[in-house]
């Protein structure tokens, strides 16, 4: 409990069900301080196994995140050129969807999605 950082054991005990460690990564990358929202899903519906920042329903994000999604943005610009000159077209089109995903939550926020937008 302690280690994990809550405050009772009943909450220490609905977490410890994550055990598949792709799943358990993506929810600490929302608890992190570099997540670019966060998901309403309420402890006793157990974990969202999807991408929580970007595709769960119960997503939220706000203009405070803004800066977050644009480093995201670039990140995943980054991953599928690298993906593409490996050859593997599959990954770059699963970076260029989540690209195109924060894209639409920026535009959702009234937000610029790059620097050059922002001046």
């Amino acid at each position: 409990m302690k280690i994990l950082g809550h405050k009772s054991a009943g909450m220490s005990m609905t977490y410890a069900s994550i055990s598949d460690p792709v799943v358990l990564a993506d929810y600490q990358s929302v608890l992190q301080p570099g997540a670019v929202g966060h998901c309403l899903r309420l402890p006793q519906e157990g974990p969202c196994e999807c991408d929580l920042y970007l595709t769960c329903a119960k997503f939220v994000t706000t203009p405070q995140y803004a800066p977050r999604l644009r480093e995201r943005l670039c990140l995943e610009g980054e991953l599928a050129d690298d993906a593409r000159e490996r050859g593997w077209e599959r990954e770059a089109d699963r970076h260029e969807r989540v690209a195109s995903r924060i894209r639409g939550l920026l535009a959702e926020l009234d937000e610029p999605a790059g620097q050059d937008e922002q001046s």
